[in-house]
């Protein structure tokens, strides 16, 4: 019975010893830490840099733009606006073979280079694509799509095109007049 009585014991004690040697490390660490730290500022060891931060600007606009020869007389024209951050138009297209199609660069003046992160297409219905064509597709003509990059500096053009189609079935045309809001916007980030 004594061996199980000194057994016990012997666990009371590593129990209540075990808090003490986890403190005594945890502080002894610390104490090194610190010690450590003293000696390398005594003994002259620096950690010191400069960085020059440079003028970093976001600068992303429409520049540039060109409406197409052939093109209908538009109600109102493409326009940049006093932003250089939206262009708008309004055309009225009578019949099939009428296009309005125009051109306009997307510039990066800006010191970071950007990348897509975003498009809004907010173009025809299904409906209206049985005799509307609506698209907006780099100049030669591969599609825009997300992580496309403008690069600071870099000025890419793209093309804006409205064509009502040819060759149509009588059921495939509108009973009435339309009136279309067409929005494409391209919403770039930092790449």
């Amino acid at each position: 019975m004594s061996k199980v009585k000194s057994k016990d014991i012997e666990r009371k004690e590593n129990n209540i010893t075990r808090p003490i040697y986890f403190i005594t490390f945890i502080v002894m660490i610390i104490l090194l830490s610190i010690a450590y730290a003293s000696l390398a500022v005594n003994l002259g060891v620096k950690i010191n840099g400069t960085k020059k931060v440079e003028d970093l600007n976001w600068d992303i606009r429409f520049h540039n733009l060109r409406v197409l020869d052939g093109s209908v007389t538009p109600i109102s024209p493409a326009k940049i606006d006093e932003t250089e951050t939206k262009v708008t138009y309004e055309v009225s297209l009578k019949g099939p073979g009428d296009y309005y199609i125009f051109n306009v660069d997307i510039v990066n003046r800006g010191t970071i280079d950007a990348k897509i992160h975003q498009i809004i297409d907010q173009g025809i219905t299904e409906r209206q694509k049985r005799y509307l064509e609506y698209s907006v597709l780099y100049e030669n003509g591969t599609p825009i799509k997300i992580d496309d990059t403008l690069l600071k500096g870099e000025t890419k053009t793209v093309t804006v095109v409205v064509r009502f189609l040819e060759d149509l079935n009588a059921e495939d045309l509108p009973t009435s007049a339309e009136k279309l809001d067409l929005l494409y916007q391209i919403i770039y980030v930092e790449k």
